[in-house]
């Protein structure tokens, strides 16, 4: 019994693996031009134009320094990079800060559609897309803030940085090259990038949302059978300690009954004498 549910759990740790594969490979073709192009055209044939990341950004800062000074227990959010580490940002654990009207940190203000990428510490290069509208919001020292020209989407931008084959490749290279990890503003501009046209842009960004969709449900699907079989293993293990896998004898005496006697046949029982010691 047990070694069929191991066999289906195997199964289903492989699954898994072979979806983080599959997403990563996603993004690859995504970069490589693979997902647009026309069936009967070779892929070399049909290369993007080449950009530095800095010709496509219309605003590159990151964070001042000295914001302890502007903690508040309310006011305005203030975004670290424990708010980002997932590619994503999480604003369910957020600092605030009061600045003065004529804070230097005022520059670094977030508006929507803005990429935030992480550029120093443990989460170095993970990013984070600005998607919607969010209350006054500045980021600290450690997050770079990098706001796209009219040239480029948003959202492509984003899948571009955080693709393991792509622009997280350059930056991790340019983060771990020497001493301590970390970005600057410079390594951010030098990333290259390969750009469609706005529509082609759109397109590819709409085929990678809708195949990392597929992924994310077929994800859940393993992650609650995984539960599920943990539950079962449990189960099968309660049942076979309390003697309910197989038919009981109503003759049989219960497990308790027998215990007691073994424990009262024990205390019955003679206490073996030790050997005398030799003279």
């Amino acid at each position: 019994m047990f070694s069929e549910l191991d066999k289906g759990v195997e199964n289903l740790r492989t699954a898994q693996q072979q979806l983080k594969v599959y997403r990563q490979t996603l993004l690859k073709h995504a970069f490589e031009g693979k997902l647009t192009a026309d069936s009967t055209c070779a892929v070399t044939d049909c290369t993007w134009p080449k950009h530095k990341l800095g010709e496509l950004l219309s605003f590159l800062t990151s964070g001042s320094r000295g914001w302890a000074a502007y903690y508040a227990d309310a006011g305005d959010i203030f975004i670290r990079a424990q708010n980002i580490k997932h590619d994503c940002l999480d604003l369910s654990d957020i600092a605030f800060v009061a600045l003065p009207d004529r804070a230097e940190g005022l520059r670094t203000r977030v508006q929507q559609g803005d990429l935030l990428v992480t550029i120093t510490g443990a989460n170095v290069t993970k990013s984070a897309l600005v998607e919607h509208a969010i209350d006054t919001a500045y980021v600290s020292q450690h997050v770079a803030l990098c706001r796209p020209t009219n040239n480029v989407l948003p959202r492509f931008l984003y899948w571009f940085v955080v693709a393991e084959a792509a622009g997280r490749k350059q930056l991790t290279d340019l983060a771990y090259g020497a001493g301590k990890p970390g970005l600057n503003l410079e390594n951010i501009r030098s990333i290259t990038i390969h750009l469609p046209e706005l529509v082609e842009q759109s397109k590819v960004v709409e085929l990678i949302e809708d195949k990392l969709s597929v992924i994310e449900n077929l994800e859940q699907t393993i992650t609650y059978s995984l539960q599920q079989a943990e539950a079962l293993r449990q189960s099968i293990l309660k049942k076979a300690f309390s003697g309910q896998l197989v038919p009981q004898d109503p003759n049989d005496e219960p497990a308790s009954m027998l215990l007691e006697r073994i424990r009262a046949e024990r205390a019955a029982q003679p206490k073996a004498r030790g050997r005398k010691a030799k003279a």
